[in-house]
């Protein structure tokens, strides 16, 4: 092997044959590839594209998010659907309970009057009357 100039064109290990030598293809990249390997970005438009979307794409996707999401836990395990189900009902009425609580509290709270009065009158508050 002969050294190269830092400064030439040439390269230190030339292509084997004529054919990579005018295409500047590499054997690596014909073996695994079959051609030159290119860079075309292509994934950049598939990149965040929920950051994109608009609400009103969201609300009209979601009845067939939600069918499709049923219809193969349905496959799966009905089962399962079905405490998964049920869970999240429990789940939502126990939110629902404990925002109607917290409005009750807020309500009293932010009425007229000393705040530390109306704590403790509030219904919600174990501190004692």
């Amino acid at each position: 092997m002969t050294p190269v100039e830092p400064d030439s064109d040439e390269t230190a290990n030339p292509p084997k044959d004529a054919a990579a030598a005018t295409t500047g293809i590499s054997d690596a990249e014909r073996e695994l590839y079959g051609g030159r390997l290119r860079y075309d970005q292509s994934y950049v438009r598939h990149e965040g594209p929920l950051t994109r979307l608009g609400f009103g794409h969201m609300a009209a996707a979601l009845p067939r998010m939600v069918g499709m999401v049923l219809r193969t836990g349905w496959e799966t395990d009905p089962r399962a659907l079905a405490g998964v189900v049920a869970a999240q009902l429990g789940q939502g009425v126990t939110a629902g309970w404990g925002l109607v609580a917290v409005n009750s509290v807020l309500t009293q709270l932010f009425a007229d009057g000393p705040t530390a009065d109306k704590l403790r009158g509030s219904p919600a508050c174990p501190c004692g009357r």
